[in-house]
């Protein structure tokens, strides 16, 4: 009963340093992107003071995201320094808890932290990043470029008109699209087009095989050939591919199968994919480092250089996961071996340091 009520006062104490680390490194972080927002965009004439700091607000999810390693050390340092201030740490290590009793609750509640990042923050995260590039290219008019499970849409802006280009393959290397659908909303005169096929050029749309329908008058015509004019280049397709960190951990899988048919899925994309799904065991993996680190500490220590070095010893293990992570490989096997690489790294270590820590 005793221990029940230490574990909730433990998991308790836990969340509220979570969220005590995530409120300040999310504000600290939030002011850095608004002044780098506003150093890339104020002078653009499309953009006012109100649209960055709206955009600055949809980046907020995606951020929290990316720093929820540094709250989890942050969070785990301070929170074994209030219970060693407090003697609290002592008391219960007194009544025959060892460092890895007390390291559960923390590990369910980074776990909790983790499994909400996954739920919760990715979804919202991805939505507002991609409602923030739309706000980008609405503003600069430029084309928006979406993948589902079989097709590529493109929305194109022109001068007075849109065309929405909906195509069954494509082919990236040589920019030729097939099984094509186009729809011309021009208010003067709206068309439609069928096509087999058709081939991307600078300035233009090549198609081939073509059935143009009058919408307004209800007429029918067919081409060898048309020419097409569009605003939108190779380079603007392959930038859009390059978001696939904006999309959220559900939709995983058919992205994948769409990225594969168009010849142009990477390792860098699968690995990352991967490693969204297993953050909660990274996150957790960190925190275990951590606390067999602090946990060692004493009251009078220089707890500043102690938390420096968990700090330091965190954002290796964080340099040491980006760099894996881009690494060419093309087999499962090597993709999860890599993905779990940081994870069997810190559980080592944070094992090794609690050893020592119950060796006295």
């Amino acid at each position: 009963m005793k221990t029940t009520k230490i574990f909730l006062y433990l998991y308790k104490s836990k969340i509220i340093y979570i969220l005590i680390s995530l409120i300040i490194l999310s504000l600290t972080v939030q002011i850095v992107d608004f002044i780098e927002l506003t150093q890339e965009n104020i002078n653009k004439i499309n953009f006012s003071i109100n649209d960055i700091i709206f955009m600055s607000f949809l980046k907020m999810p995606f951020l929290i995201n990316e720093i929820l390693p540094f709250v989890i050390i942050i969070s785990t340092s301070f929170y074994f320094k209030n219970l060693i201030d407090n003697n609290e740490l002592v008391a219960m290590r007194n009544l025959g808890l060892s460092i890895l009793d007390i390291f559960y609750p923390v590990g369910l509640a980074v776990l909790t932290l983790g499994i909400f990042s996954l739920i919760i923050i990715n979804p919202l995260s991805t939505f507002s990043m991609n409602y923030l590039e739309k706000i980008k290219k609405d503003k600069v008019n430029s084309s928006v470029i979406k993948l589902s499970d079989d097709n590529i849409w493109i929305k194109n802006k022109l001068n007075d008109k849109t065309l929405y280009i909906n195509a069954k393959e494509m082919n990236i290397k040589n920019m030729e699209l097939s099984n094509l659908m186009i729809i011309d909303n021009e208010r003067t005169n709206p068309k439609l087009f069928f096509a087999e096929s058709a081939k991307i050029n600078e300035k233009f749309m090549k198609l081939k095989n073509v059935k143009e329908t009058d919408i307004k008058n209800n007429e029918n015509k067919i081409y060898e050939t048309k020419n097409i004019e569009i605003n939108f280049v190779q380079k603007d397709i392959l930038n859009s591919l390059k978001y696939y960190k904006y999309i959220p951990y559900y939709n995983y899988y058919n992205y994948t199968i769409s990225m594969k048919k168009l010849n142009y899925l990477s390792s860098e994309m699968i690995l990352y994919f991967l490693s969204e799904i297993i953050k909660p065991l990274l996150l957790i993996a960190i925190s275990f480092v951590v606390t067999g680190y602090v946990g060692k500490f004493k009251r009078n220590e220089n707890f500043f250089k102690t938390i420096f070095i968990a700090i330091t010893i965190g954002f290796i293990l964080f340099l040491i996961d980006k760099v894996i992570y881009s690494f060419n490989v093309n087999h499962i096997f090597n993709y999860i071996l890599i993905t779990i690489t940081i994870p069997i790294i810190s559980f080592t270590l944070g094992t090794i340091l609690m050893l020592r820590i119950e060796k006295g």
